[in-house]
């Protein structure tokens, strides 16, 4: 049963492909809750960017300049597809959801980098 499960979805999957936008996933209501949000993660994010570069000025020339350097790229990363959001949720702009799926995959593996160099530079 599950195997004639798996090929009807695969089957409805392949079939039925239209590209999506990412302003269609998901939608908060009412309205303002949605501005309110978008824009508090964006205030959110520009502060954990000014933090994280203040500690990378700090530290940039001992051993835990560059884990610092990945960790500001990621929130410079997320930064843009939270810009990005906002412009789609305020209706300036569309953007394709393999672009937000491309740039969280980037932003993952850039703080992943940053962390495991931060790790090895602890030990």
């Amino acid at each position: 049963m599950g195997k004639k499960v798996s090929v009807l979805v695969a089957f409805l999957v392949a079939t039925f492909f239209n590209e999506a936008f990412a302003g269609e996933f998901y939608k908060l209501y009412p309205l303002w809750l949605e501005y309110a949000y978008r824009l508090l993660a964006l205030v959110l994010i520009s502060a954990g960017l000014f933090v994280c570069f203040s500690v990378f000025n700090t530290l940039r020339g001992g051993k835990f300049g560059l884990p610092w350097a990945f960790l500001l790229m990621a929130l410079v990363t997320i930064f843009i597809r939270t810009l990005l959001e906002v412009l789609t949720v305020f209706d300036i702009a569309y953007f394709q959801a393999y672009v937000f799926a491309g740039i969280y995959i980037l932003f993952f593996l850039l703080l992943l980098v940053g962390f495991i160099l931060y790790k090895i530079g602890l030990e």
